[in-house]
């Protein structure tokens, strides 16, 4: 049976972030890497990105103003909530009610409704949804721990944006039958990497950014959590320098609450010279990030999904990283990458040391990231959608 087209429907994305117009504020980039990939499938995209109102004190919400491109039009309505997780399942949240009023204020109408993440966004879909009978598919981006958590606890907010949605999508193929015990229509969807991803030379990349042009380099980027592992890199390179690797430069680049206990431990073990914490990237700098690095290493605990995995193996860079309920199913085999247990930071050095001494095919790696591209990932979705489409 053909899919159903989609040119004559309008598509309501509900996120808990989404990057402003310029970029600025790049939380949910992935989301908007997926409007931009599905924009030409329909007549017309509402996104609703509530962001916690803080009278303009955080540059997030200096940031996200309301803004519309091509036919996409994005509303980022003001509102207070405290986590779920931390309020023993008490609503302190009034993200349905800002949603709700975008929609009547603006007079929106739809056919479709993609909700990313369970909490709030599949919760207020499933609202939505009783509301105006309109079909919903959620996305499921939670990482493994988070979601364990939403399993254990089990709110009737979680189940009933399980137990509601027309389809679920988990970014990940570990919780298929976690997610079946509430709905049976549960698919394996992996996020899609943006088509500015694409291998280039390593020395004209590293003399644009001002790098040496026969260093060892590895690049690591993401959120300054602890969860994030950066503290098992930095001791990873501790260990190298240790057993005679000094040529070895690492680059972590992002921001966060963790930086300063990342720059304490720099200090700690004397690796001013050989790591470096470069701060934010823009979208277009870390395309020269990828291609510039030998390697990009991903040390997580834990990742639902892990984009910037996809991103550094669509430009030829192999990749360096963990046994975290995400990484295992793309680092397919070792032509990719390596792969080590989290919280090892010798056994991170180790796979970094290897990775040295291996020759890589960057023309293999680029081959095998197609399947995340956008227009695979287009394809999938707007199957997804011809499903339930009234």
């Amino acid at each position: 049976m053909p899919t159903k087209s989609l040119k004559d429907k309008t598509l309501l994305v509900i996120t808990p972030g989404f990057p402003d117009e310029n970029n600025k504020s790049i939380m949910g980039i992935f989301v908007k890497d997926q409007v931009n990939a599905l924009k030409s499938e329909f007549k017309e995209i509402y996104v609703i990105a509530p962001i916690f109102s803080t009278l303009k004190l955080s540059s997030r919400e200096r940031y996200c103003q309301n803004y519309t491109y091509e036919n996409v039009s994005v509303f980022y309505p003001r509102s207070f909530y405290l986590p779920l997780l931390y309020t023993f399942g008490k609503k302190i949240d009034n993200r349905l009610r800002a949603v709700l009023n975008t929609i009547e204020r603006n007079n929106l109408s739809f056919d479709l409704i993609h909700a990313h993440f369970t909490w709030p966004s599949g919760y207020i879909s499933q609202q939505i949804k009783e509301k105006f009978n309109t079909p919903y598919i959620l996305t499921v981006h939670e990482n493994r721990k988070w979601f364990q958590r939403e399993l254990d606890r089990e709110y009737t907010e979680y189940t009933k944006a399980w137990k509601n949605a027309d389809i679920i999508l988990r970014v990940n193929m570990k919780d298929y039958e976690s997610l079946k015990k509430y709905n049976p229509g549960v698919y394996y969807q992996p996020n899609s990497v943006g088509g500015m991803f694409e291998f280039a030379e390593k020395i004209p990349i590293r003399k644009q950014i001002g790098l040496q042009e026969d260093a060892k380099i590895i690049f690591a980027f993401g959120n300054h959590l602890k969860s994030k592992g950066f503290h098992d890199l930095i001791n990873a390179m501790k260990i190298l320098m240790e057993s005679g690797n000094k040529t070895i430069q690492c680059y972590i680049g992002g921001s966060g609450f963790y930086s300063s206990e990342m720059r304490r431990l720099i200090r700690k073990h004397n690796l001013s010279d050989n790591v470096k914490l470069i701060g934010p990237i823009n979208r277009n700098d870390i395309v020269n990030w990828f291609n510039a690095a030998d390697f990009y290493v991903m040390p997580s605990h834990h990742e639902s999904f892990g984009i910037t995995v996809i991103e550094a193996l669509s430009s030829g860079t192999p990749v360096i990283t963990t046994y975290n309920g995400a990484s295992e199913f793309i680092i397919e085999n070792e032509n990719l990458g390596l792969l080590v247990n989290p919280k090892s930071p010798k056994k991170l050095a180790e796979a970094i040391e290897e990775a040295f001494q291996r020759k890589w095919d960057s023309k293999f790696i680029t081959k095998f990231a197609a399947k995340y591209s956008e227009k695979a990932f287009c394809k999938s979705l707007t199957n997804y959608f011809g499903k339930i489409v009234k």
